[in-house]
């Protein structure tokens, strides 16, 4: 298949394995004089991440990962999918279909469409917009404000050059409820 595909030899066409284990392990006897009861194995794979199923009187699943491309918090995230996964196809109905399983937990379902995602905020309703940005470079100076590309300005330097601009309009003649037009770069 390597051969086949454009992916150069030396590099891994893929770097996850799924395994299902599903040999027959019973008490057998050769001849009488060989009587296997058991057997334990060592297992190890190139696979940076392996999913190994094991049929037996209880399904046994066994995860394991290379600890050079995943950390313990990101496994333990999988893992928990793919329990919520399992729990919705084994106690829901049987005819839901596979689009309709959520993977994500309900703590984790509620922190992403409740905790993350509030847009209310209070903020003072008798104050303009240059006075809430005010009072911010007053409390976090060096802070970002803004990212353009390679650039970053913080709050006291964006207020700098508000300033040289709102100086250099004055001088014009500009003051308020004047029109002022901008000829800017689409960002």
């Amino acid at each position: 298949m390597q051969g086949w595909s454009k992916i150069p030899r030396g590099i891994s066409m893929f770097n996850t394995l799924y395994v299902f284990e599903n040999y027959p392990v019973q008490e057998q006897s050769f001849d009488n004089e060989l009587l296997i009861l058991g057997f334990d194995g060592l297992e190890q794979t190139n696979y940076s991440l392996t999913l190994a199923v094991i049929p037996d009187e209880q399904l046994t699943l066994k995860l394991m990962y290379d600890l050079r491309y995943f950390e313990k918090e990101t496994i333990n995230h999988l893992y928990n999918h793919l329990v919520e996964v399992l729990k919705q196809i084994t106690e829901d109905s049987p005819q839901k279909k596979l689009n309709e399983l959520m993977y994500l937990t309900d703590r984790e379902r509620n922190q992403l469409v409740v905790e993350w995602n509030q847009t209310n905020v209070e903020y003072p309703q008798d104050l303009l917009i240059q006075d809430l940005f005010e009072s911010q470079v007053q409390e976090n100076p060096d802070a970002i404000a803004v990212v353009y590309e390679d650039e970053e300005w913080s709050y006291k330097e964006v207020q700098e050059q508000a300033n040289q601009l709102a100086h250099y309009l004055q001088k014009r003649g500009v003051g308020p409820e004047s029109l002022v037009g901008l000829c800017v770069e689409r960002s």
